[in-house]
């Protein structure tokens, strides 16, 4: 595999580091850039892993953001972001209006689209987010609130 990781070095190609069920790849960076893909210790997705686990991933990514220009950890992000770009404003007009039904448990609530946004869109983006860089301050990561705020 050296010749591998080789050529993917030449052309700044990042191997993709994964863990899967107790299979793992080589940890192996091999651009100025790395990818990481953990989809949980029990299966596809399953099972939470444990503190020891999580502490080892937190100090490799917190040498990597040292080390390297950026550390993607999913590729739907990028999906994400080309989804909402294919909106046009104008979709957007009323908005705030209409009705927006969304499952809460085992039935549906509907808000106006105004209040979805405010009393549960942001409240809960926000949560995620302050929680996440809680976890990742907690297991040795070296990020602080410029990080979280997105300024560096």
């Amino acid at each position: 595999m050296p010749e591998t990781y080789d050529l993917l070095a030449r052309h700044n190609i990042a191997y993709c580091i994964f863990h899967l069920s107790g299979i793992h790849s080589p940890i192996q960076v091999t651009a100025d850039f790395t990818y990481v893909r953990l989809h949980g210790p029990g299966g596809k997705y399953q099972g939470s892993y444990t503190d020891a686990a999580l502490r080892k991933w937190a100090e490799r990514i917190a040498k990597w953001r040292r080390e390297l220009k950026a550390i993607y950890a999913d590729p739907r992000i990028a999906k994400t972001i080309d989804y909402v770009k294919a909106y046009k404003p104008a979709q957007f007009d009323g908005a705030e209006t209409r009705d927006v039904t969304f499952p809460v448990g085992p039935s549906n609530l509907t808000l106006k689209g105004q209040q979805f946004l405010s009393s549960f869109s942001f409240p809960n983006f926000y949560f995620h987010a302050a929680t996440a860089h809680g976890i990742l301050r907690h297991n040795g990561v070296e990020i602080g609130k410029r990080d979280f705020l997105g300024v560096r």
